[in-house]
């Protein structure tokens, strides 16, 4: 049937009997994944695997298997998963992906019960059990701190005023590492944000290099501390 044909042949019936194909092939793809990622050696393997069939599939190597983007239905089915892991999960241990999902919201709901939220002063170490201490925090009657020159910082140091949950501070782009309760440098949060704005393929180049850079700028100092001596002879 040609494409003028189908389209004067159109029915709703037949949309929403589409619309369910659609549906249930999606689901497929989601279980495909997450029993690939099940058999994974571990999350790099599993990540390096997706982004390397990633980039063939925005390539022309594709053929006519070429996206412009990547399907929704692989890219959520990914961030599900990639979720799962995070979250600590024993993917073996879970036989499917409907599963894993529950598994991840009764964990994220566990994460952020009251319980698990705890009162430090800011003389006080950080928390090892989860919860995350939040910086900048003020009531909503507080005088506004001051505004200061570019670069220089505030002898009195991060104003703390409560805690939140490690989910609660993952939402809100304040942690980069959950389980060291590491808190995402303010230089550093107009980049993540304009990383997060990119499609898929040239943030994920992107992050690459910069990663790169960064550790060979990183192992350069360690060798510069580790080796004064050659340095000043340098």
């Amino acid at each position: 049937m040609s494409q003028k044909g189908r389209r004067d042949n159109l029915t709703y019936r037949g949309v929403m009997n589409n619309a369910v194909i659609a549906m249930r092939k999606a689901g497929g793809v989601a279980s495909d994944l997450f029993q690939l990622a099940r058999r994974a050696e571990s999350q790099d393997e599993w990540e390096a695997q997706c982004q390397m069939e990633e980039e063939w599939v925005l390539s022309e190597d594709a053929g006519q298997m070429k996206c412009h983007e990547l399907p929704k239905c692989w890219t959520q089915a990914r961030s599900d998963i990639r979720g799962a892991f995070r979250a600590g999960l024993d993917l073996t241990k879970i036989p499917s992906y409907y599963k894993m999902k529950l598994a991840k919201a009764d964990k994220n709901k566990k994460d952020k019960a009251p319980d698990n939220v705890v009162e430090v002063s800011p003389a006080v170490e950080q928390p090892s059990d989860g919860t995350v201490m939040v910086v900048d925090v003020q009531p909503a009657d507080a005088e506004p701190r001051p505004r200061r020159p570019k670069g220089e910082r505030d002898a009195r140091g991060p104003r703390v005023d409560g805690v939140v949950t490690v989910e609660q501070a993952l939402e809100a782009g304040d942690v980069i590492d959950a389980k060291s309760n590491l808190i995402c440098p303010p230089e550093l949060v107009q980049l993540v944000k304009l990383l997060n704005k990119m499609d898929e393929l040239p943030r994920m180049r992107l992050i690459k290099r910069f990663t790169k850079e960064a550790n060979t700028a990183w192992n350069q100092q360690c060798q510069a501390r580790n080796n004064p001596n050659k340095q000043a002879a340098s």
